[in-house]
């Protein structure tokens, strides 16, 4: 496997978009050949703030790239989102003339779009298939837990031609059994929406229902996410998902759910909506705060004002992103007066009071870089979308007055 990154050039042309190619030579191969392998992925590292790339398949044939047909190749990794595999059935090719990788191996090319919209590749393996868990001996066997690497080393009976079963990777998805409550709280949701997504209700239940590792899901009924006109548009649906903070899988843009994710949901919920219905399922635009103050501490022997700074940090972090702290008090895009905030750091046993209070307020793009300058508000936090998210930062200058 080669993952090639293009050089920057001077074109004036657009035909070209991709960012970077991944090439996979395959040795023993002939055409109309069934050929299986695993991709497998280090999920939750695409940028989830980006568009999925557009991935393009393509073949080696007589020097020539050749885009595959698409009954000859079933991908199940969702733009190299998550891991899975890959099912291709060999055309005809002629290995023997190629001059631009080495003859007599059948090549494939994977082209990407954006290498930031997918996630960071862990190991290509043929000769792959999936296994499911079932209760083959109709004992009353469940899914408990997932399944180490290695587990597996043989199967149940002998297979001719098969002589070695490697399992590289633990086991995914998976759920235990449902518990009554469960039950109780799931056929009531599910004897209200009837499994058909049109209030802005169902759609949050559904996806809860779902996909457990969604923490809070804000539904924005006949609003268009992609347009700087006017957002309200008739027919769209526009869905805002947050990750729950301690996630299954391994999402590194806490608290942002990973580009996959949103991709299962987004297909799931076409599945249950009016076919009229365009639906959007997009991450939080995400904002930071600075406060900066002056601050008058209870003074005591010994007292250490470098640590209660730090506590006065997390107060405000806690409370502009309670999300990050587990809190069950979440809001999408409110006000915040400053009025609050200082009433908030005020009511701190160990402050006596604060001055020269400062607020900056900073829009960040899909790298969490910031966009531009402070936005000036004079009473008040203001958020710059229907669906901002504040995030946690350490950022902010406290000084202590003596």
């Amino acid at each position: 496997m080669v993952l090639q990154k293009r050089k920057r050039s001077h074109c004036f042309s657009t035909l070209n978009t991709n960012e970077g190619d991944i090439y996979l030579g395959f040795n023993t191969i002939k055409p109309q050949d069934g050929l299986s392998f695993l991709i497998q992925l280090e999920e939750g590292t695409a940028n989830p703030l980006v568009e999925p790339a557009a991935i393009t398949w393509q073949y080696l044939n007589k020097n020539e790239w050749v885009d595959f047909k698409e009954n000859q190749l079933g991908d199940e990794t969702y733009s190299l989102t998550q891991s899975g595999l890959v099912r291709i059935t060999v055309p005809e090719f002629e290995a023997s003339t190629n001059t631009k990788l080495p003859k007599e191996l059948f090549w494939v090319k994977i082209s990407v779009s954006n290498k930031q919209a997918i996630c960071k590749f862990l190991g290509v393996h043929v000769q792959a298939l999936k296994a499911i868990l079932v209760d083959f001996e109709k004992t009353g066997t469940g899914f408990l837990e997932n399944t180490p690497k290695e587990t597996i080393s043989k199967s149940y009976k002998a297979i001719n031609g098969v002589k070695k079963i490697i399992q590289p990777y633990s086991s995914f998805l998976g759920r235990t059994a449902e518990k009554d409550e469960v039950l109780y709280m799931r056929s009531s949701e599910r004897l209200r929406h009837k499994n058909k997504a049109i209030t802005t209700w169902d759609y949050e239940r559904i996806i809860l229902e779902e996909f457990p590792e969604v923490y809070r899901v804000k539904t924005l009924n006949h609003y268009r996410f992609d347009t700087k006109i006017s957002n309200v548009a008739a027919g769209y649906v526009t869905l805002i998902p947050i990750a729950k903070a301690a996630a299954v899988e391994n999402i590194t843009w806490k608290p942002l759910l990973s580009l996959n994710k949103m991709l299962l949901i987004k297909e799931h919920l076409y599945k249950k909506a009016s076919p009229h219905v365009r639906i959007n399922v997009k991450p939080p635009r995400l904002e930071k705060v600075e406060i900066t103050c002056k601050v008058k501490f209870h003074i005591e022997p010994g007292m250490d004002t470098g640590l209660y700074i730090n506590k006065l940090k997390e107060t405000i972090n806690s409370y502009l992103s309670p999300w990050a702290y587990e809190e069950d008090d979440f809001n999408f895009a409110n006000e915040i007066e400053f009025s609050a905030i200082i009433q908030l750091l005020d009511n701190q046993t160990y402050v006596d009071y604060i001055t020269d209070f400062t607020v900056a307020q900073y829009k960040l793009d899909e790298n969490n870089q910031v966009i531009g300058n402070a936005i000036q508000n004079l009473s008040k936090i203001t958020p710059q979308s229907d669906f901002t998210l504040f995030i946690p930062t350490e950022t902010h200058s406290i000084t202590a007055i003596k």
